[in-house]
This record gives structure tokens, sequence and C-alpha cells, in this order.
């Protein structure tokens, strides 16, 4: 009982000297001369000192002692991100006007900035949220109706952090609402640090301290003119994208990589190719809106282009050429043209009396050709 009351104490005293808050992470680590290794018990909320021994006795062997006097307690705590602050202004980005109209600021007095924030993002995919149709204008500019929707959400979900929503909240409403939230941070240079599973409705928060807001056009939001929801990346021209490659990812629908033992072949007739199985097959509609597979030289094409068989685009002259049979070689640089001046003279022999026995050249005519204009005739007088 002592040993208990012993380790109770400290964790309250390691909660209290690192501003533990609820939601946060508690792992104890425990280190002994005797053990083969450090035992440590799983990371979550809370740890009581019952549990934790029970944990010690199931991991220690009948033949091995547990001296306490010898034990180092270690108790870690891991501060979990959580939005619950009031409005804040926006960092990087409040000077740029184009980047603000695509975020919608949730202005609230309450903890419920992020449930807020994705009642919000909802209206941007439709205005039927609940079963019911919501005037939308009035939940983004932070109305009524959008805290009554907000405190609906945090019923339906029944147990979450009051003092602030955490990213385990967050899953748990991506599982009842059936979306994908993916979190984006002011504090990791405005880089994603949470994408919940892949899911037709997507909608992105934006994360400044403690505060959530809404992003609602990412492409506008990193200044370009297209974004890839698939590999999170900008991108400014549109035939010229490439999602990242992974390697544990299915090519034809972008999920992760499918068992040997659910191999079932399934042909598609829009893009003639074959899918791995049924779920392949319903979810690659994303991938045969875009490329397609030509049935005579079996060549996968992007649609967007036009395909002529035996023919491609040659990389160093941008020309559509026949393949195998083009000779190209490397182009010449077009330089800047210098300006040079070109000087001709027509002349004629006199003699000039008294001055010497020898004809001169006397000048008659004098042209002038610049390879930047026409030539220009100057007559001598003579």
């Amino acid at each position: 009982m002592e040993t208990e009351n012993a380790i109770n104490a400290l964790i309250a005293h390691a909660k209290k000297e690192s501003n533990y808050k609820k939601g946060d992470k508690i792992t104890i680590v425990v280190s002994n001369p005797n053990f083969h290794h450090d035992i440590s018990t799983v990371v979550q909320s809370d740890v009581k000192a019952t549990e934790f021994m029970k944990h010690i006795a199931k991991i220690l062997s009948s033949n091995e002692h547990l001296d306490i006097m010898q034990c180092r307690f270690n108790v870690k705590i891991f501060s979990i991100p959580r939005g619950s602050g009031k409005c804040a202004k926006i960092i990087n980005l409040a000077n740029d006007v184009r980047t603000k109209k695509c975020i919608t600021q949730i202005k609230n007095n309450d903890n419920l900035c992020c449930p807020r924030a994705i009642i919000t993002a909802l209206t941007y995919h439709t205005d039927c949220i609940f079963g019911a149709k919501r005037n939308i204008k009035d939940i983004r500019k932070g109305r009524k109706v959008q805290t009554e929707l907000a405190e609906e959400l945090c019923k339906m979900l029944g147990d979450y952090n009051e003092e602030g929503f955490t990213l385990e909240d967050i899953k748990n409403v991506e599982e009842l609402l059936n979306i994908q939230v993916k979190v984006v941070c002011a504090e990791s240079f405005n880089s994603i640090i949470y994408s919940g599973e892949e899911k037709e409705t997507k909608i992105y928060l934006y994360k400044n301290g403690n505060h959530f807001d809404v992003i609602n056009i990412m492409k506008a939001f990193l200044g370009s003119c297209y974004y890839c929801c698939k590999c999170d990346k900008p991108y400014n021209n549109k035939n010229k994208h490439r999602c990242s490659t992974r390697t544990n990812a299915c090519k034809l629908c972008t999920k992760p990589a499918h068992s040997e033992e659910t191999k079932n072949k399934i042909y598609c007739e829009n893009c003639n190719r074959y899918c791995f199985n049924q779920d392949c097959f319903n979810n690659h509609n994303d991938v045969c809106k875009e490329v397609y597979k030509c049935l005579v030289c079996n060549k996968i094409t992007l649609r967007a282009e036009t395909h002529m068989c035996g023919y491609s685009r040659c990389r160093n002259c941008e020309e559509i050429v026949k393949t195998g049979e083009h000779q190209c070689y490397m182009q010449p640089k077009n330089q800047k043209l210098t300006q040079r001046n070109t000087f001709g003279l027509i002349t004629k022999q006199n003699k000039i009396p008294g001055f010497t026995s020898q004809n001169l050249l006397w000048p008659i005519i004098l042209m002038v050709q610049s390879s930047a204009s026409r030539p220009t005739r100057n007559f001598a007088n003579g």
C-alpha cells in the first residue's frame, strides 16, 4: 500500500511540474539493475499505481525479485495539441489579402473552436447538416446556429476532451461523420500534422496556437493554381503533376497495397486496365478519369493529351515525332544579336595639279550597313 501511495504521489508531482492538462499522455519507465531491459507502461491518458504494479507483475517472471529501493522511476508526459483558445491573428497570412480570403475565422468565447470549425467546413460541401437543411451564411458568420450545431456534435460524440478537442477527438469525429480531416499547423510552417483515413469528403483545419480556423480552398491558401488532395502538394501545370510514388500504394486506386490473398482481377472497360480486386475497382474512378490504356500500342496515356500510336513527344525539341525514327540533337540556344556595322567605299582616281604626279583615290560613295537596318548611301562631294 505504501508503494502504491508513493507512485501516486510521484505521478501527481510530475503532472504538477509539467503543467499537465486533460488529454495529455503519460507513461512510466522503470529501470533496475536486475532487469534485462527497462519496463514501461502503455502511453495513455492517465496511469494509476494499482494498474502499474499489475503491469509489472505480468512482465516479471517468478524467479525475479523486485527491490523497490533499487528501482528508478521516470514519468514521461506528452503534451497533445488541442484547440481551445479564442480567435487569434493569423500568423504570416495577415498581410496577404488574397490568402486571407480563403480562411474562415472562428470567433468564439468557449472551448469549442474545433467543433465549430468542423461544422463550418462542412458548409463548403453541403447545406444539409445532421439531416436538416441549414443556413450556410449564418453558420460561417458564427451566429447562434453554429453554436447549437457544435454542441450537438459534442453530444453525439459523448466522450471528448472538454478543455479542447485533441487529435483523438478529431479522429472520432471522422468516424462519426464519415469524413476526412486534415490539420494544417502554423507553428510547423503551414504543413499538415494530421491526416485521417482517406474519404470522399475532405475538410482542412488551420491550427494557430490553441485555436482552429477553416481553410476553404487549399490552392488559394498556398498561392498555387492547383492542389492535389492525394499527395497534398500544390502545382501550377495541370498536365505535368505526378503524385509522389509510394511503394505501399496501389497505382490504380491509390489505396494501400492489396494482399495477394484478395487478388481477383476485374477488367474496366473505361480505362482498359485490370483492377486488383473489387475494392480496387470501386476506388479507381479518380485514376480512370485521368489515364487510360491504348488497346493498339498498350501505352498508358493521359486523357487530356492527344494520343497517336507510334508517336511521342521528344523531350529535346518538344515536338511530336515518330518513335524510333526521330534523330534529334542538342538545340542551340537563342543568343542575343549584337549590332555590327559594315562600311563600303566607292572611289575614283583623280590627278590633282601641282600636288603630286600620281593619281589619288577620291571617294564618291560611302555605304554603311548595320545588322539591324537596311544599307544606306552617303554621296561625297568631289
